[in-house]
Parts: C-alpha cells; sequence; structure tokens
C-alpha cells in the first residue's frame, strides 16, 4: 500500500521569480521537490507544522530525502530543546560538495496585558521559531519555517523575498542565518520590555502610606517566573549565535576564495552581521537580568513592609500585655490582701465554732465542735487533689505546645 500524506502536513511555499512572491498555499511534501526541481527562483520560503510532520512517517520520510533533514531533528530531544544550532554539508555520490543545509531553533516568552482584568494581569505566549535551510553551490536557497506565526510569517517573507540584498545570498548561506536572527532578536526585544513593563507597573502600584499592606505575592511569583524565562533563552540565544559565528568561521576556512571575488565581501558583511546580533542579544540578556533584580528587589521591599508592619503590630500587643500585666499584678494584690482576711472568717463562720451565752447574765464564750477534725479530713485531700489535676493538665499542656 502505498503511504499517503494528511492534507494537515501541507505547506505554504513562497518563492521569489524575478523579484515578485509566488504563493502556493496547500502544497503537499511530494509536489514541493517537482515545484522546486522546476523553478528558477533563487530563493524559496516553506512554511510547514513540526506537529504534523513529526506524526506522519510518510511526510519525515520525504523531508529528509528531498532536503536532507537529519532525524535527530525529529526526535522530542530537539522538540523540547530550548535552543539549537548545527550544520552539514551535502555531498553527491562523486565526492563533491553539492550544498550546505543548518538548523537553527530558539525560545521567546513574549507578555501581553490580560484583558478586562482589574489587577492588570499579565498573559504570554512561547514562541519556538524553528528553521530549515539548504544552500545549493548553484546559489538557491531554501528555507523551511517551522510552526512559524502568521505575524512572523509576514516578517520573514519581506525581509528573504523582496529585499533587494537578497542575492547576496547565493554567495554564502549563513546570510539567511543573519535575517533569521535579526528577526528572532526584534521579539526578544519585544520579550524584555515586555516584562520591564509589567515590573514597573508593579512598581508605580506601589503605595508606601498604605496602612496595612497587601502585596500580591501571587502576581509577584508569576512575574519572577517570566523574568527567569526572560534570561534563560536569552542566555541560550547568546550560546547558539556563538555556534552560528564560529561555525561559519569553518565554513568560510574550508571555502576559501580568491583574492577580488565578489563574494568575499558579502561573507565578511555576514561575519560582521552574525557579530553584531551578537553584542545586541547579549545586552538584552543584561537587561533581563536586570529586570530580575528589580522584580527581587520589590519582592524583598513586599516582605520588609509586612514584617515591618507586624513588627509595629506585635509591639503594640506586647504594650497591651503589659497594660493586662499591672492589672494582673493589681488584682493579686488585692486578692493577697483580702485572702487571709477572708479565709478566718469564712472558718469562722461555720457551724464548728460558735460564739454565743447559755445563761442570762453570762459573757458569751468560744465554743469550738468536737467535730472539727471532718472539716481537715475533707479540706486536705481535696486541696491535694486539685492540685494534682492542675500539675497533670500544666505538664500535658507544654508537652503538646513543644510538639507544636
Amino acid at each position: 500500500m502505498t503511504p499517503t500524506t494528511s492534507d494537515n502536513c501541507a505547506v505554504q511555499l513562497l518563492r521569489r521569480d524575478q523579484a515578485a512572491g509566488v504563493d502556493l498555499p496547500n502544497v503537499l511534501p511530494a509536489e514541493v521537490e517537482t515545484i522546486i526541481a522546476t523553478s528558477k527562483a533563487q530563493f524559496i520560503v516553506l512554511f510547514a507544522s513540526a506537529l504534523h510532520i513529526r506524526a506522519c512517517e510518510h511526510c519525515r520520510t520525504l523531508f529528509s530525502y528531498h532536503f536532507k533533514v537529519p532525524s535527530i531533528f525529529w526526535e522530542n530531544s530537539c522538540k523540547k530543546a530550548n535552543g539549537y544550532f548545527g550544520c552539514q554539508n551535502v555531498i553527491q555520490e562523486n565526492g563533491l560538495r553539492k550544498g550546505y543545509t543548518t538548523w537553527l531553533r530558539f525560545k521567546v516568552k513574549q507578555m501581553h496585558d490580560v484583558p478586562n482584568s482589574s489587577k492588570g494581569s499579565s498573559g504570554y505566549d512561547w514562541y519556538s521559531p524553528t528553521y530549515f535551510t539548504r544552500w545549493f553551490t548553484t546559489g538557491q536557497n531554501i528555507l523551511i519555517s517551522f510552526d512559524t506565526p502568521p505575524s512572523l510569517m509576514q516578517h520573514i517573507s519581506k525581509s528573504l523575498l523582496f529585499d533587494e540584498s537578497s542575492s547576496l545570498s547565493a554567495h554564502d548561506p549563513y546570510w539567511v542565518l543573519a535575517k533569521l536572527i535579526q528577526e528572532v532578536t526584534e521579539s526578544q526585544d519585544k520579550s524584555v520590555w515586555g516584562i520591564r513593563d509589567a515590573i514597573r507597573r508593579v512598581e508605580q502600584s506601589r503605595n508606601v502610606h498604605q496602612q496595612r499592606p497587601e502585596p500580591d505575592y501571587h502576581r509577584f511569583h508569576d512575574l519572577a517566573r517570566h523574568a527567569t524565562h526572560s534570561v534563560e533563552t536569552l542566555e541560550v540565544a547568546v550560546n547558539t549565535i556563538s555556534h552560528v559565528i564560529q561555525l561559519h568561521e569553518v565554513f568560510l576556512e574550508e571555502n576559501k576564495l580568491l583574492p577580488g571575488d565578489p563574494a568575499i565581501a558579502t561573507r565578511k558583511q555576514v561575519k560582521l552581521q552574525l557579530q553584531f546580533l551578537s553584542c545586541l542579544l547579549e545586552n538584552f540578556k543584561f537587561r533581563a537580568q536586570s529586570n530580575k533584580e528589580r522584580l527581587q528587589n520589590e519582592i524583598n521591599l513586599a516582605f520588609n513592609t509586612v514584617a515591618q508592619y507586624d513588627s509595629r503590630i506585635s509591639v503594640r500587643i506586647g504594650k497591651a500585655v503589659q497594660n493586662d500585666s499591672a492589672s494582673m499584678k493589681t488584682i493579686a494584690v488585692l486578692t493577697m490582701l483580702f485572702l487571709p482576711a477572708t479565709f478566718v472568717s469564712a472558718l469562722f463562720s461555720t457551724t464548728f465554732f460558735t460564739f454565743e451565752s447559755n445563761e442570762d447574765g453570762v459573757p458569751p464564750k468560744w465554743f469550738v465542735s468536737d467535730k472539727l477534725w471532718i472539716y481537715f479530713i475533707v479540706s486536705c485531700p481535696l486541696t491535694v487533689v486539685v492540685l494534682a489535676f492542675w500539675s497533670i493538665w500544666h505538664r500535658s499542656l507544654s508537652s503538646k505546645q513543644f510538639e507544636m
């Protein structure tokens, strides 16, 4: 049975013929090679879905065969990678070089405001620009852009198909990469400043005169996560472009030109542009690190503000406890002052003591009951039981507090 290709694997093909772009949407992978072989276009751009092609074994085979896409490109390790760059020569059967292929990937996280949000919440989107290029010694270039957002499609089409300097791509396969990295650089610029604007809103919303501070720690956590991802993607981008520059040097060394060749100026221009983009991305990374430090400063300020507020509350509670302690001390002194007299009066008011006269004219006398021992027999053990119960309860409460 002949394998079939799903319509989801169809690619959008753009090519430049005499300074005019031609749009051929919904071209199946099996038809692409025929169109390219019969086309005299110097530059051809394909927009494809890596997700659908990975799921279609027939499509993967076609791409790998016609465009020399390495098998590792379709593996999960590359699918989940946050960036990479690779290249290889395309060798003919006679041992001569036929062309040069490269594959490049970046990750960009961009923030955007959430509509109808009272707290100024921010959403975000992940972009994973992934490119595969094939350069022929004849000067023809093919770019396959995977999972490209519509807005980025337009930028790529304009910068590659309608750029007056696109003819220079015939002399250096890295000319295309310089253009692609420039688009990624602009996306990273928007990413960094989007996070900066979100942090700035946090700084401006700070109210130092607020009686009770109520920082939005959940929002701080989200912004910290975005800032961390921004630094990570920029570090990966800087590392990736450094590999691009190194391997470009290897390409120039292996493909030296004769003095006076006009392609020398093109290759030098590409080299300078790659170095400039590397410098720009590295400086973006410093800005991203600055954003992260500014956010950390706001988080520290929020914690310190809450701690100061709690400290002031604790001082007030301490003063209130001191006042309560003074009141309790007064009550205790008054209790000790009247307790002996109260005990004595209560004891002598019992029926064990009698102060009366049995005969007229005889002075009253004290009479003590011979049953007084009952009072001590009952009160003393009861006192011991109460003290023992209190001691056991106090120890149990102390042990529970220690475990907590």
